[in-house]
């Protein structure tokens, strides 16, 4: 008798488990549906099939979607999207409209024939951030996000008094200061490890994150 009680226990345990499994597909499976239906396709093209492409919203820090030309979904809004390879960059900013397949093109330039360079803008101040431990690979590519948030800029500046280390987070270190591209002017902050990666992360006047993305671009 107490034998038969156990595996009839046994039973409806096992029944309730089968149950429960079913529950949690069929609300996973629906919780995808939605999220599909509530993304539109986006097509990115790009002339170089090895070139890395990330991708960033406001207030988000930038991850990579892919290599070459990619095909994601994405909600209706506004996108910063760039794309490297072999110290050719581009980015742009793209706008994702709901009922809409978009494509882009995103064409990486050696920028030769008169394209704006990072070496084209003035940079001041930079040379307190060597002083505070980022190596000069580092600093290159500080210069080379900050060019590729404001191709149009003439003048990026530190102020070197407003250079201060943060805590450590892991294997990455933290520095943050002040900085103005032309006349406007940001908080910025960086996150930095080894000797050639470093994220840099731009907040207007208001507090919101107008720019984050890092060089070189981490694997997945």
């Amino acid at each position: 008798m107490i034998q038969f009680f156990n595996i009839r226990r046994l039973v409806l345990l096992l029944v309730g488990v089968n149950i429960l499994v079913v529950v949690m597909f069929v609300a996973n499976l629906l919780s995808s549906l939605s999220l599909y239906n509530d993304t539109i396709p986006v097509h990115i093209a790009t002339n170089d099939e090895s070139a890395v492409l990330t991708i960033s919203q406001t207030d988000t820090v930038a991850a990579r979607i892919g290599v070459g030309s990619v095909s994601i979904r994405l909600k209706p809004g506004s996108y910063f999207i760039m794309g490297q390879v072999s110290g050719q960059t581009n980015s742009k900013t793209i706008q994702v409209k709901e009922g809409e397949v978009t494509d882009f093109s995103l064409t990486l330039s050696d920028n030769n024939n008169g394209v704006s360079t990072p070496q084209a803008l003035t940079f001041t101040g930079f040379d307190e951030l060597i002083n505070n431990g980022l190596s000069s690979s580092q600093v290159s590519n500080i210069k080379t996000l900050f060019h590729s948030y404001k191709k149009d800029a003439q003048t990026v500046a530190i102020t070197p008094s407003s250079v201060q280390p943060g805590a450590r987070d892991g294997v990455l270190f933290n520095i943050s200061f002040d900085c103005s591209i032309d006349s406007t002017k940001y908080s910025a902050s960086l996150k930095y490890s080894g000797f050639e990666y470093v994220e840099l992360n731009l907040k207007d006047k208001t507090g919101k994150t107008v720019f984050s993305n890092a060089l070189p671009v981490r694997g997945d």
